[in-house]
């Protein structure tokens, strides 16, 4: 009888230990989670911060220069990296949508918008007869301006107009969170 009592305790002293360990061990993954969530949201605010001030600067003087275009192809690269990230989180941890619920359009716009950006790059190495890419900074330095043709600079501003709805979107779901106790 006393071993049965005895036996009855250690039981539910694992069992309450064991729930312990399980709930320590989610806290850790929740604050892991925030942790990574915060970080992505915080990329994606950046880049799409950082490309609007470039976007603005092209617009107001018509041009472009090389510097400006590595900056934004890294911008967005970064940007279309943390988008995936977000998606991953999502449909990995979170379990919210399968991988194909949740398109990645947005990183692929992204992409695509670096791909207009080569292409201006690429139309001067064509007109220039260069080798390749690489090629570009022994006939331009990196802050000489390139005049932009009608196309692109309504092309740009239309990528602008995009940021900016994407920046929007961001700030609006970040005060939401903000203003529901999700920090």
């Amino acid at each position: 009888m006393k071993y049965r009592k005895i036996v009855t305790v250690l039981i539910i002293l694992l069992i309450l230990c064991f729930g312990f360990y399980q709930y320590m061990d989610k806290q850790h993954y929740v604050r892991y989670m925030s942790h990574q969530l915060s970080g992505a949201v915080s990329g994606m605010s950046s880049a799409l911060y950082n490309n609007q001030i470039m976007y603005e600067e092209i617009l107001d003087s018509r041009s472009i220069t090389l510097e400006q275009m590595d900056m934004i192809l890294s911008y967005n690269g970064s940007f279309g990296v943390k988008v995936r990230e977000l998606k991953m989180i999502a449909v990995n941890f979170f379990e919210r949508a399968s991988d194909e619920e949740l398109n990645s359009i947005t990183a692929f716009t992204a992409s695509d918008i670096n791909s207009f950006f080569y292409e201006i790059q690429w139309d001067i190495v064509y007109e220039e007869k260069l080798d390749n890419l690489s090629d570009l900074t022994t006939i331009l330095s990196k802050n000489e301006r390139i005049k932009l043709n009608e196309d692109e600079l309504e092309h740009i501003h239309t990528i602008q107009a995009l940021n900016s709805l994407w920046r929007e979107a961001l700030i609006k779901w970040n005060k939401s969170r903000y203003r529901n106790g999700k920090y």
